[in-house]
């Protein structure tokens, strides 16, 4: 791992492998590592100076270490940033005898034929100061390569203006990296894999092609009503487990009469008024048991169905009924309309009750209906004599209306009801 200090271990241990090649070759030279000054502009003594300008991302090792977290957001490792350290390397001298270009060529020398930071290389700059004690670069096993950079005379004047009243000297750009700076904090501890279980499985997925009533096609889907779910391969072959999921939950469906292409179940009580999905799922039995045998391993979801929905409608449990009607003549009714709603309307819903005359199919405004338990009152104003079909819509759903199912009637395929007559 590399800690806090390993920016600044760098810059220091190329400074010190610059200093050990150009001291030996030239006496006298100082090798720095801080911004270029225009205070030393009249200093010609021979020098260089290394100046860190830019730390960037490297390209290739930024993404390494991901992810590093859990889906749940644990760590599962430390979070390791790399970056590429950009260096600008200047030469100082006196011009008469060219010592700039000497010390150039000393850098070039030196960086060509040693471009990596050792292990050995690293301890010994680190020795050197106080402050680096606590680094631990030279413990990284990606070791630090500098490159030269190709900048071009536009690039070097803009990174030189940068620098106030500063003037040019003769430099050169280096990159060195991959530098990792890594997290502090400790990752859980991840139990090692027991055992391995591979399970090959043939492509057969479950298709829904349609949902109806047992009732018949095209019949309203209301409470206590059995779904026939139609389509290819619903039922999965052994050792695996068909499972019917309503809105996600599992809903059993009728083991004794399922085949391949229809299973039959019944909604449950729990499902409310309005919209549903339906998926058929296959389980495979697959993993550890921790009973005994003949237990079966836990079941994993391995193959789904494509996403049906139906639409649950309430229903009047009852024919709606009329008291208290008040007025005489032509003049409009009031009265109180009862009515038993399946399911029960509860406080989250809002639901009105529709009449619709029978003569000339006008629909009066709707009327809300109170929440609570069965039967619900509901005041009817202004109401024509006349009679009436009942629709309760709940959540925005209608509840159905009947026709006549006598042959031998006159209105046999008509609506039928339900129905009340103000008289």
């Amino acid at each position: 791992m590399s800690n806090h200090l390993t920016i600044a271990t760098v810059t220091e241990t190329l400074r010190f492998l610059l200093d050990a090649a150009i001291t030996p070759v030239l006496g006298g030279v100082t090798v720095s590592t801080g911004k270029p000054d225009a205070a030393t502009q009249g200093d010609r003594t021979p020098r260089v100076n290394v100046f860190l300008y830019q730390a960037a991302h490297n390209p290739h090792w930024r993404g390494d270490d991901l992810p590093t977290r859990t889906s749940e957001g644990r760590l599962v490792h430390r979070p390791r940033a790399a970056l590429e350290l950009h260096y600008l390397i200047s030469c100082y001298g006196e011009d008469a005898t060219l010592d700039d270009q000497q010390l150039l060529a000393l850098v070039v020398r030196t960086l060509h034929t040693h471009p990596c930071l050792s292990p050995d290389l690293i301890d010994a700059a680190v020795a050197t100061h106080a402050f680096l004690r606590e680094s631990n670069l030279a413990g990284e096993r990606e070791l630090v390569r500098f490159t030269p950079m190709q900048l071009s005379l536009e690039e070097m004047s803009k990174l030189w203006s940068v620098f106030y009243l500063t003037q040019y000297e003769l430099s050169a750009a280096y990159a060195g990296g991959p530098v990792f700076i890594e997290s502090d904090d400790t990752p859980i501890s991840i139990l090692p894999v027991l055992e391995r279980n591979i399970h090959v499985l043939t492509v057969a997925a479950p298709t829904i092609t349609g949902i109806e009533p047992s009732s018949g096609p095209g019949l309203p889907i209301v409470p206590g009503v059995q779904l026939v779910v139609t389509g290819r391969q619903l039922l999965a072959p052994p050792p695996r487990v068909s499972q019917v999921l309503v809105d996600g939950t599992p809903t059993p469906f009728d083991a004794q009469t399922a085949t391949d292409t229809r299973l039959e179940l019944a909604v449950l009580p729990t499902v409310r008024v309005g919209a549903h999905t339906l998926q058929v799922q296959h389980l495979i039995p697959m993993g550890r048991t921790t009973q005994p045998p003949p237990s079966q391993p836990p079941l994993h979801p391995a193959f789904e169905s494509n996403l049906a929905g139906f639409v649950l409608q309430p229903q009047l449990l009852e024919p709606p009924l009329l008291s208290d009607v008040q007025g005489t003549g032509t003049s409009p009714r009031s009265a109180t309309l009862h009515l038993s709603v399946d399911p029960p309307i509860t406080e989250d819903q809002s639901a009105t009750v529709t009449l619709i005359s029978l003569a000339d199919g006008t629909t009066l405004p709707p009327v809300a209906i109170a929440a609570g338990d069965n039967p619900r009152s509901v005041p009817i104003q202004g109401v024509p004599t006349g009679d009436y079909y009942v629709r309760v819509t709940v959540a925005g759903v209608d509840s159905p209306l009947t026709r006549d199912a006598a042959p031998n009637s006159p209105t046999f395929g008509l609506w039928a009801g339900p129905k009340v007559t103000f008289a």
